[in-house]
């Protein structure tokens, strides 16, 4: 049986081969899989762990129970059938995992759906302004790519772009931006953080690939300039450059009372 700590290490050492300086996870497809699937348990809890009430003891109950990243690995891992048919004794609960039971199902339901809301609401107003607005940026060509170790061709390989296709353009922030095309002549925008691609956008058929990046805390990337969560950045490949639109999400005003 897979422990809650176990799955804290494992989605720790996962990180490490995938942010990390010897990072090497491209080349492991299940370890990928594995990695996205905690990386989304972990997302999971973000709402849980920032509404958990700061605990104003001496200290001696930090440790008393697992996280809730814990929680939610556990909850996934497999069970191994008993040894005996004797009834399990269950774990006393944690006072963590008691606060949590107290929480209303609807209450969490509800702050799920309101940072959706924003995210989605930012989205929209961004997909229907970027229509006829000019781009916030412009990147220009830096030229192309001049890195040829193994790990980048191997990255670049691993999202099926040729590498001798890559040029680089001016970077957003602490992000590097790519465009390069696949053996099928699609044009692929890329984007990568300290020397590793997390995400991409293709098009095919002469169009311009678009990509929209939204702010979130589990995106693997440290900001010089942060921006709002639920930020959506719209990233386009064009022939002469790659446009950038930024739109924060929109706080809704509560009407003044009578």
């Amino acid at each position: 049986m897979i422990s809650s700590h176990e799955g804290s290490r494992e989605l720790a050492a996962l990180r490490q081969r995938a942010y990390g300086p010897d990072a090497d996870i491209q080349n492991d497809p299940e370890a990928l899989r594995r990695l996205g699937e905690l990386e989304d348990l972990a997302r999971r809890s973000t709402v849980i762990h920032d509404d958990r009430p700061v605990d104003t003891g001496d200290g001696d109950d930090a440790d008393d129970g697992p996280t809730d990243v814990d929680q939610l690995v556990a909850a996934q891992a497999p069970v191994e059938p008993a040894a005996s048919e004797a009834r399990p004794v269950a774990p006393a609960p944690s006072k963590r995992s008691g606060w949590l039971r107290r929480v209303p199902i609807w209450a969490i339901a509800a702050v799920c759906l309101v940072v959706g809301l924003v995210a989605g609401a930012a989205a929209m107003a961004l997909s229907a302004r970027s229509q006829g607005d000019p781009p916030d940026q412009t990147l220009a060509s830096v030229g192309d790519s001049t890195d040829l170790s193994v790990a980048w061709i191997s990255s670049l390989t691993s999202w099926g772009v040729a590498p001798s296709s890559v040029v680089q353009y001016q970077p957003f922030d602490t992000l590097d931006i790519w465009v390069g095309e696949t053996s099928l002549d699609a044009k692929c925008l890329l984007v990568s953080h300290m020397g590793r691609i997390f995400t991409a956008a293709c098009a095919e058929k002469g169009l311009s690939p678009v990509l929209d990046l939204t702010i979130d805390p589990s995106l693997p990337v440290h900001w010089d300039h942060p921006l709002p969560t639920g930020t959506v950045v719209r990233f386009i490949a064009r022939d002469d450059g790659v446009d950038v639109w930024v739109r924060e999400p929109v706080v809704a005003q509560s009407a003044p009372s009578p």
